[in-house]
């Protein structure tokens, strides 16, 4: 039976990435489908691109729901009728309490849609099931 640790701060479970991805409703605003933090976590940076290419530039976001306070954070920017692929380091990563939602949305094009994968850590120090 799992039970819930505590783990040195540099085991490999905290420097492990742990991707989640989706593809994006068509349209402006378009999303993934949303995650739930399993533990206190970080969003550290996601890769878009787009599989249907936009008819104008655009910018996706990383959109985080902590209790009833929303966050919506800019990824790197798509031009027009790209179909590249764009990493986006961020700057502060986006600290997740367990039970928070965070999921990817399309800018403001209408006809984008996109690939999205956004890697996120679990806090060092945060509780993780193990057996």
């Amino acid at each position: 039976m799992p039970s819930s640790k505590q783990l040195q701060y540099d085991h490999p479970a905290y420097q492990t990435p742990i991707v989640t991805n989706g593809v994006t409703a068509a349209g402006a605003q378009g999303a993934t489908s949303k995650f739930a933090a399993f533990t206190a976590m970080q969003i550290r940076g996601a890769v878009t691109r787009a599989t249907t290419a936009g008819t104008s530039a655009t910018t996706p976001n990383i959109v985080t729901v902590s209790g009833t306070t929303t966050t919506t954070t800019a990824l790197t920017a798509v031009t027009s009728a790209s179909t590249a692929g764009f990493a986006t380091t961020l700057a502060t990563a986006l600290s997740l309490n367990q039970g928070d939602l965070y999921w990817a949305q399309n800018g403001t094009d209408a006809t984008i849609v996109q690939s999205v994968a956004i890697e996120t850590y679990p806090t060092p120090g945060a509780a993780l099931l193990c057996p």
